[in-house]
């Protein structure tokens, strides 16, 4: 079974966001929901309303905004997919579907990364509050020195290790090789790897512990492991 974009569900939780979480089925609902198709919706009303306002690439675009346009940049933006990401997706969607012309990738796939993220902020208001918050967070650690670290619901400690890279020559009567060391925890934390890293890093723990939990609860109902390699079941 898969989760309904697992990041955004972890987010939906943390913020008691109940719109965002009945998107991504954490909270129930008559009809199964699809954040995808419900994004794509909203990116669409975007570029209609600017389509009538007379701008030419939303008029360009009339048609050709779709679920798999905007699937993948929806997925990653919660595990810190930039806005130079999010438009290198997109533009690789739209090439597929032959959408528009070439001319028209760059500025489309920058309007539509846009309408996006918009549309996301709209539906998961508590998911970038909460990023911003971690980010923050972060960087205020790896400004102290200190690489950011904490304990899952499981109780595995994390610590993320980015450090400050350095280079040191080794010399033989052959050659002389360069190594680059990055994960010294003896050095300074690097601060932009430490900050950006959190949010998505902190997700995954979540995601990982919700994964074991659920495992474990299974096991206590069944008696084969849900574990067991396939030539071991009976």
């Amino acid at each position: 079974q898969d989760g309904s974009c697992n990041g955004l569900q972890h987010y939906a939780a943390l913020g008691r966001d109940q719109a965002g979480a009945e998107q991504v089925h954490v909270a129930p609902t008559d009809v199964p929901q699809d954040v995808y198709s419900g994004t794509a919706k909203l990116v669409e009303q975007i570029r209609e309303r600017d389509a009538k306002a007379g701008v030419a690439i939303a008029q360009r675009l009339e048609g050709k905004v779709n679920r798999k346009v905007i699937k993948q940049t929806v997925m990653t933006t919660v595990y810190g997919v930039t806005f130079v990401g999010g438009r290198e997706q997109i533009s690789r969607q739209l090439k597929d579907q032959n959408a528009v012309d070439e001319d028209d990738l760059w500025p489309a796939s920058c309007y539509l990364v846009k309408a996006v993220f918009d549309s996301l902020r709209e539906m998961f208001g508590s998911a970038r509050q909460i990023s911003d918050w971690l980010t923050s967070t972060a960087r205020a650690i790896a400004a102290s020195g200190e690489p950011v670290q904490w304990i899952t619901p499981l109780g595995l400690p994390v610590v993320q290790p980015y450090h400050q890279p350095y280079a040191k020559q080794v010399s033989t009567r052959l050659q002389r090789v360069q190594t680059v060391y990055k994960s010294d925890i003896t050095l300074k934390p690097n601060k932009m790897k430490q900050r950006n890293a959190f949010p998505p890093n902190y997700i995954h723990s979540l995601d990982a512990t919700h994964m074991m939990l659920t495992a474990l609860h299974c096991q206590k109902l069944v008696h084969e492991s849900v574990f067991a390699h396939q030539d071991r079941l009976r």
